[in-house]
C-alpha cells in the first residue's frame, strides 16, 4: 500500500493532504475490522458463539473491502503516468520494495511457528508444501493458482490479492490514457475486460479459486476512478444513500436468485456468483457508509491525526502480524485466567496486535530510507 511519509502541506496543497487524513482514518478503521473478526479463530470461547461467527464474516468485508478501495485511491494521488517502460518498472519495483521484504519476514515466521508444534490460525508452513509450491509461495502469486495448483495460504491470500490488481494498474491507467472515451469509462471498460478473463480462467483452468478476489477487485477499480478526481471529503450523505439503495435492491434481488424466486431464471444464476455479488454489495454499503463517517469524525480529530496516521502507515504489517499476538494472549489467558480469556485478549491482545507491527514496519521503513540514503551517496560519489 502507498504510505506517504511527507509532513503536511499547506496552502494550495492542503486538500491533497485531507484526502490523505480521511485515507489515514479508513485504513485505522479497515485494519480494526480485520483483527476482530479473526479472534472467532484465536479465542474458543468467542468461536462458539454463532451470532459473532456470522458477524465476523461482515466484519472482515468491512475491512477488506475499505483496504482495496484505499489501496485504489491512493495509488492515484500522485496522477501516475506509464508513457514508458521506465515507468512501468519503477512502480513495481516500489511495489516490491514495500511488499515482498516484510511478507517473506511474514511466510519464515509463519514456518518455524507452525513447524515447532504451535497451533496459530490462520497460517501454515512452507514445509507442507513442495519445491515448486514454496516457489510459488515466494513469489506471492501462490493464491491466483489456488486451487489447481497450490493449496489454500491462508492469511496471505491477501498479498496474492494485491499484487494481481498492482500488475493491472499500468494496464488500466495507459489504457485510460490511449483511448478516446474519457478516464472512467475507459477504465471501467478495460477492467471488465479483466474481469472477463479472470472468470474465463477460473472456469478453464480452475485457479483464481478465492472468491475474495472477484469480491474484491471492483473495490480497487473503485479507489482508483474516485482517487482521479473526486475528493472523499465531497461525498455527501445523498449520494452515499443512493449507493445503499441500489445495493439493498440489488441484495434483496440476489438473494431471491438463490432462492429460484424467479423461477427457471433463478435456477440458471449460479449459486455462487449471486453470492459474490451479495458480499460486494454489502461492501459497497459499508464503505460508502464509512466515508461518511470519516468525513464528520475527521473534524473531530485535529489533535489525533498523528497516531492515526502512524497505524495507517503501519496496516501491511499489522494485517501480516496481528495474529501472533492475540495469539499468544490467548494461551497466556488459558494459563492465568483460564475463564476470562476473551477479556484478556480483547483488553491487551488487541492493542498489542496494533502496536507491536507498528515497530516493525517503523524499522523496516527506516532501512529503506538507509538503504536509499546509501544509493543517493554512492550515485553522488561517482558523479564527482
Amino acid at each position: 500500500m502507498l504510505i506517504d511519509n511527507s509532513p503536511a502541506p499547506v496552502g494550495e496543497d492542503l486538500e491533497k493532504f485531507e484526502r490523505i487524513a480521511e485515507l489515514d482514518i479508513l485504513k485505522v478503521f479497515a485494519i480494526l475490522a480485520i483483527v476482530v473478526c479473526h479472534l472467532h479463530g484465536v479465542v474458543s470461547s468467542i468461536g462458539r458463539v454463532n451470532l459473532f461467527n456470522v458477524l465476523s464474516t461482515y466484519i472482515s468485508i468491512i475491512g477488506l473491502s475499505i483496504f482495496f478501495f484505499t489501496s485504489g485511491y491512493s495509488l492515484m494521488l500522485k496522477s501516475p503516468t506509464f508513457d514508458h517502460i521506465g515507468d512501468v518498472i519503477e512502480f513495481f519495483k516500489k511495489r516490491f520494495i514495500r511488499i515482498y521484504p516484510l511478507f517473506w519476514f511474514a511466510l519464515v515466521i509463519s514456518t518455524v511457528v507452525i513447524s515447532s508444534g504451535t497451533y496459530v490460525p490462520f497460517l501454515f508452513s512452507m514445509t507442507k508444501l513442495t519445491l515448486l509450491q514454496q516457489l510459488l509461495a515466494l513469489s506471492g502469486v501462490s493464491g491466483v493458482l489456488y486451487p489447481a495448483f497450490m493449496p489454500s495460504i491462508e492469511l496471505f491470500w491477501f498479498v496474492s490479492a494485491i499484487m494481481m490488481f498492482y500488475l493491472f494498474f499500468p494496464i488500466l491507467i495507459h489504457s485510460a490514457e490511449v483511448m478516446s472515451m474519457g478516464f472512467t469509462k475507459s477504465v471501467i471498460l478495460t477492467a471488465s475486460v479483466i474481469f472477463s478473463a479472470m472468470i474465463a480462467l477460473r472456469l478453464t483452468f480452475g485457479v483464481l479459486g478465492l472468491d475474495e478476489f472477484f469480491i474484491y477487485y471492483w473495490f480497487f477499480i473503485a479507489g482508483i476512478v474516485l482517487g482521479r478526481r473526486t475528493s472523499l471529503s465531497s461525498i455527501k450523505g445523498i449520494q452515499v444513500l443512493k449507493v445503499c439503495l441500489a445495493s439493498g435492491a440489488c441484495i434483496m434481488i440476489s438473494s431471491a436468485t438463490q432462492n429460484g424466486s424467479f423461477g427457471s431464471i433463478g435456477y440458471m444464476f449460479p449459486p455462487l456468483m449471486a453470492l459474490i455479488m451479495k458480499y460486494a454489495l454489502f461492501g459497497a454499503i459499508s464503505t460508502s457508509i464509512s466515508i461518511l463517517l470519516v468525513n464528520n469524525i475527521k473534524k473531530h480529530m485535529t489533535g489525533k491525526l498523528r497516531i492515526t496516521r502512524k497505524i495507517s502507515q503501519s496496516t501491511y504489517s499489522i494485517y501480516l502480524f496481528h495474529i501472533y499476538f492475540l495469539t499468544m494472549f490467548s494461551m497466556l489467558g488459558t494459563i492465568v485466567i483460564p475463564g476470562h480469556v476473551a477479556l484478556l485478549v480483547i483488553v491487551l491482545g488487541i492493542p498489542c496486535a496494533v502496536i507491536a507491527p507498528m515497530f516493525i514496519q517503523l524499522l523496516y521503513n527506516r532501512l529503506i530510507r538507509i538503504q536509499s540514503h546509501y544509493k543517493m551517496q554512492r550515485k553522488s560519489g561517482h558523479g564527482i
